[in-house]
């Protein structure tokens, strides 16, 4: 999947946190999350 393309699907989920609490955006948080799980499963495989 295109980075671009993971990043918009990534963008419609609906951040429910407080917002004075936020430092870093919602998507940026699961983009790195989901290149950090391939990353290791292209370790484990």
């Amino acid at each position: 999947m295109d980075l671009e393309k993971l990043i918009m699907h990534i963008s419609i989920i609906p951040d429910y946190r407080q917002p004075w609490k936020i430092t870093h955006k919602l998507s940026g948080i699961l983009l790195l999350t989901i290149c950090g799980q391939g990353n290791i499963m292209a370790t484990i495989i």
